[in-house]
């Protein structure tokens, strides 16, 4: 974080605050830049528009808190070593590039996200002088809320087994019940 012009202790506070919201984002589109890169397996055309869906929101997101820091008078640092140092986002290595992995990875890393902004929101909603940069951090949520609802429509759903007419054990996907059930 760069002072550009002068500003009170209570800016750099906030702007510090602010590089950290920037930093766990800035890792969170790294990871999930990842995942549409490495993405494999039988639903890979599917899942790579999704991911790419996902780290181009994760991208305004970037963009919005960058901007916010200018307008507090400091820049942000754009060197990716310089957000790992400051982030509290923890990168996983999987042995294999498995979509479900990256999700369930990514879904964690949203909620870890989500739960901070609502720390900070509480923290810089009770600042009379900073109530403005909590209103911008709530602001942050709902994205990352309907991201993490669009990678859990993503997820697999275990197998339910059910029993058939013949009385025999099968194992069905809800979508297979529901197909099953119609007729």
């Amino acid at each position: 974080m760069y002072n550009a012009t002068p500003t009170t202790d209570n800016g750099q506070l906030t702007a510090a605050a602010l590089t950290l919201v920037l930093s766990n984002e800035y890792l969170l589109y790294a990871k999930t830049r990842n995942a549409h890169w490495h993405i494999k397996g039988h639903a890979i055309s599917d899942k790579e528009p999704f991911f790419e869906k996902q780290f181009t929101e994760l991208a305004i997101i970037i963009d919005t808190v960058t901007e916010r820091i200018r307008k507090l008078g400091y820049y942000s640092e754009a060197m990716l070593n310089a957000h790992c140092n400051i982030s509290n986002a923890v990168e996983t290595k999987f042995d294999e590039n498995d979509s479900q992995g990256y999700i369930k990875e990514l879904i964690t890393d949203h909620n870890s996200i989500v739960r901070n902004l609502k720390a900070n929101t509480l923290t810089f909603s009770n600042s009379r002088v900073s109530s403005s940069t909590g209103k911008f951090i709530e602001t942050l949520i709902k994205p990352h809320e309907a991201l993490v609802l669009a990678l859990t429509s993503r997820q697999e759903t275990p197998r339910i087994l059910y029993p058939t007419q013949n009385r025999a054990l099968r194992f069905y996907s809800p979508a297979e019940k529901r197909l099953a059930h119609s007729f």
